[in-house]
């Protein structure tokens, strides 16, 4: 889901701790993670926001740091760890 198309609330946002600004891609993936364990979370068949990938972007150039950052997140998340709250950075 890519950060544009999300909508929340400011007291979810507060009550859920923010982003976690250790992370450089995963952040609001892992955010969306925490906010499910709290709030039922809707989605839409309807593509509301888009990314454009290019030679300079910082998804194509980092590719490692996104693979460090998805590992990470699912390490966290893994199945039977439902309940763990992330750590503070």
């Amino acid at each position: 889901m890519p950060n544009c198309a999300g909508f929340f609330r400011r007291s979810l946002f507060s009550k859920i701790g923010g982003l976690d600004e250790s992370l450089h891609f995963g952040m609001d993936y892992e955010f969306y993670l925490r906010a499910r364990q709290l709030v039922a979370v809707l989605t839409r068949p309807q593509v509301l926001g888009c990314i454009c990938l290019h030679d300079m972007s910082k998804s194509v150039r980092s590719s490692a740091l996104q693979r460090l950052d998805a590992e990470t997140i699912a390490t966290r998340y893994q199945r039977g760890s439902r309940g763990r709250q992330r750590r503070k950075p």
